[in-house]
């Protein structure tokens, strides 16, 4: 994956230099003025961890591999490709092509956010978090089968990820909405270039 990067680096734009919509800012303002539950509050920053999260990953590893064998790890290897993508575009390319500040750093949202972790020091559309987790929900509700039940609740999974983002201070609205559509966008590609793959590899 480091190597993904480098060469992703390679192709870090020129800022286009955005002018970014008011109602996104007073959406920011807006969540952090009215939406205060401190039972969410708790959960939001659990919620948009990744590492949260690998005991789930570790479960669907396994069960892919006891449903489908080899072409289970295959399309795991497959997702998780995706997912690598996905990240470092986002942070290579898209990011720097956007360059937009983060709510949590940018001064007129001063005092006006609940920040409920560190703000960090990237910049903010899309989010990476959303592009990540939506990346992977779609791909595997697009390579899996469709007869299992439990595949659309990925999507609200994934759209959970991205909403945590926002109420914990470190995304705009429109940084968490873009990172989901261009999540979906390649969780697409990358499921239809997964079934181009040899018949012995795909579920």
């Amino acid at each position: 994956m480091d190597a993904l990067n480098q060469v992703l680096l390679t192709l870090e734009p020129t800022p286009l230099n955005l002018a970014w919509p008011a109602w996104d800012a007073e959406g920011m303002r807006w969540v952090h003025a009215h939406c205060r539950w401190s039972w969410l509050e708790r959960l939001a920053p659990v919620w948009r961890n990744k590492r949260t999260w690998l005991p789930l990953y570790a479960l669907l590893l396994w069960w892919l591999f006891k449903r489908y064998q080899w072409r289970g790890v295959a399309l795991a290897v497959c997702a998780g490709l995706c997912v690598g993508i996905s990240d470092g575009l986002v942070a290579n390319v898209l990011k720097p092509l956007f360059d937009r500040m983060r709510p949590c750093r940018t001064p007129e949202m001063a005092g006006q956010l609940r920040l409920l972790i560190d703000c960090g020091p990237g910049l903010s559309m899309p989010s990476a978090h959303a592009s990540n987790h939506m990346a992977l929900a779609v791909f595997l509700w697009q390579a899996l089968p469709r007869r299992h039940p439990w595949l659309p609740i990925l999507l609200l999974w994934a759209l959970s990820v991205a909403w945590a983002q926002v109420y914990v201070g470190v995304h705009y609205p429109l940084d968490a909405g873009g990172g989901a559509a261009f999540g979906a966008l390649l969780g697409a590609l990358c499921a239809a270039a997964y079934r181009r793959l040899p018949g012995d590899l795909v579920v």
